[in-house]
């Protein structure tokens, strides 16, 4: 068996450590970003609108943009509450937000016009990710702090509410097209290395899913294609190991075979992939100012084919 350096397992628990800050930040009042894009967006079924959170440093709001890059309207804007990380519903209708306020973070869902919002959890949660299942039945939802992370599931209408499982820390959920698969990024203990799990809906039983071909352990912002077969997400870039500050890329790995290819060089902080539905394409966030967090002038969104080729700024105007 390879011996692991001690470099080795310092960097490891270098990676959870970032990944917790993250989450850290994230419950932090997000009006400390002074303006820009958000990190997390989300893609339409028929890859037709991209929605996102945009915020001016006075207000914020979840904006759609038809197109891939056309202008932006904003469907939903507050200078009370911040709005972060939209979720379009499998039939394009409505959309999942989280919404916080005085401390707090709870999951609301709208119409995609921005009509029609209700809040679907209790503030009790702070509530850090959601998503439908495949056939928009069922939502599934992290609630907690890291080191008391919770997954949740209910009904859309907010009805039902169970809770799955529970860990260390938890992030980036994505469903499979088989209706009873779950995947997310978790570690079990504050030493562990953020990894791939499956988790089986109808056993209740999970499977760390390996991932090869990685200098430095630790995965983020993961994401699923809509047939099932590819994930997609953030790791640091083998390029910069020795170097002072880490520069992260997206991955794509072949879930049958575990095949892992780095897709993006981007020379910075490349983060939440995420995959077109009718072709070989998935979208990405970089930030511009890393290490910087939050961006100064938040992020940008780029487009990519899932072989590396074809780069593409895709823009933005809130």
């Amino acid at each position: 068996m390879k011996r692991v350096s001690g470099k080795r397992l310092f960097l490891i628990g270098l990676m959870l450590v970032t990944a917790v800050c993250a989450v850290l930040f994230s419950m932090k009042s997000a009006q400390q970003q002074p303006g820009g894009i958000g990190a997390y967006f989300a893609v339409a079924p028929n890859d037709d609108a991209i929605a996102f959170s945009y915020n001016t440093g006075n207000e914020s709001g979840i904006y759609v943009s038809k197109d891939r890059g056309m202008k932006a309207m904003g469907v939903l804007t507050s200078r009370k509450e911040v709005y972060l990380h939209p979720v379009f519903s499998p039939d394009g209708t409505r959309i999942l937000y989280l919404s916080q306020r005085g401390g707090n973070q709870t999951l609301w869902m709208m119409n995609r016009d921005g009509s029609g919002a209700v809040s679907l959890s209790s503030g009790q949660l702070y509530v850090t990710d959601a998503i439908f299942s495949h056939d928009g039945t069922v939502i599934y939802f992290l609630a907690g702090k890291p080191g008391a992370f919770q997954l949740f599931s209910m009904r859309p209408d907010g009805s039902d509410v169970r809770e799955v499982t529970s860990s260390y820390y938890i992030n980036s959920l994505s469903a499979a097209p088989d209706g009873r698969t779950l995947y997310f990024i978790q570690a079990k203990e504050k030493e562990q290395a953020p990894s791939l799990y499956i988790w089986d809906l109808h056993t209740g039983q999970e499977r760390k899913l390996p991932v090869y071909d990685l200098e430095i352990p630790g995965v983020y912002d993961a994401s699923l294609s809509e047939d099932g077969r590819l994930l997609a997400f953030s790791a640091v870039s083998g390029e910069t190991l020795n170097a002072s500050v880490y520069e992260y890329d997206v991955y794509v790995m072949e879930i049958a075979t575990s095949k892992v290819t780095q897709v993006t060089g981007m020379k910075g902080y490349a983060a939440a992939p995420a995959f077109l539905h009718g072709s070989k394409k998935l979208l990405f966030s970089v930030n511009p100012d890393w290490p910087r967090v939050p961006p100064g002038a938040g992020y940008s969104i780029w487009e990519i084919d899932v072989d590396g080729f074809g780069l593409r700024y895709v823009p933005m105007l809130p």
